[in-house]
């Protein structure tokens, strides 16, 4: 019943990013240059040395299905250039030459990304058990990565500027509470700079402190659409529905590594 359920959840995501598996009327081309290539070695390398062969992959394969979840939202969104690349030592980051047309957009590509990983991970804690009896090593790995997958993405959805959290949370300040959206989002900045301290992530302090700046600068879109405050309420349950699942699924993890 779980693996159907989750199954369910698997063909679900698939019509929810429909219009993302295409660009335009061609299907999404898989191409990588040179650069490309040897930059998505190096993350894979740089993981697997740094947290080990399991731990590195399970890595790998949520950062590839988390980015591939904004990539797929941008273009369902009509952004038919929007691709990924791997980056050591960062994870990964989702690129498009246009901006979002609205902040509905832009909340449904940033929220995207971890929700796509709603459904693999969902199959994954289910399967684990099964594939453990079978093959110990296909259970303990997919156990690792439902585990890892949740603890990033419920991370990566905390609002602290500029993960995607942050950016949610920002487009929900900007339509429900417009008079604070700057003062919240740079609280957020410095909220993520004081937690890379606390926990002497000092890669992650140097990413807080460059993208700092960018919380002091106004939004801009494509289209001036601001989102409805109907609209906003839904893309907030959404959020926090997204985030508890995560939070759920990788529970373990974080109350082992804090």
């Amino acid at each position: 019943m779980e693996i159907a359920a989750a199954l369910g959840i698997c063909v679900v995501t698939y019509f929810i990013l429909r219009g993302g598996w295409t660009a335009g009327n061609r299907a999404m081309a898989f191409e990588a240059s040179p650069d490309a290539l040897v930059m998505g070695a190096l993350a894979v390398a740089g993981a697997v040395y740094f947290i080990g062969a399991y731990a590195g992959a399970a890595l790998i394969v949520t950062v590839i299905i988390h980015e591939f979840g904004h990539v797929a939202a941008y273009r369902v969104a009509g952004h038919d250039d929007a691709r990924f690349r791997l980056v050591p030592l960062m994870g990964g980051v989702a690129i498009s030459n246009r901006l979002p047309d609205s902040p509905l957009k832009d909340f449904y590509i940033s929220l995207l990304g971890p929700a796509i990983c709603i459904a693999p991970t969902l199959l994954a804690l289910f399967i684990s058990p099964y594939a453990y009896q079978i093959y110990p090593p296909a259970g303990y790995f997919l156990w690792v990565f439902a585990s890892f997958s949740g603890a990033l993405n419920f991370f990566n959805l905390l609002p602290l500027w500029p993960l995607d959290g942050g950016r949610c949370t920002r487009i929900l300040a900007l339509a429900l509470a417009p008079k604070y959206a700057n003062a919240i989002t740079i609280t957020m900045g410095i909220a993520l700079a004081a937690l890379a301290l606390y926990l002497r992530a000092y890669l992650l302090l140097g990413f807080a402190l460059i993208a700092l700046p960018s919380a002091l600068q106004p939004v801009h879109y494509a289209v001036v659409r601001p989102m409805r405050k109907s609209h906003a309420l839904i893309a907030l349950a959404a959020y926090l529905v997204t985030a508890a699942f995560f939070l759920f699924a990788g529970f373990s993890f974080l109350a082992n590594w804090l």
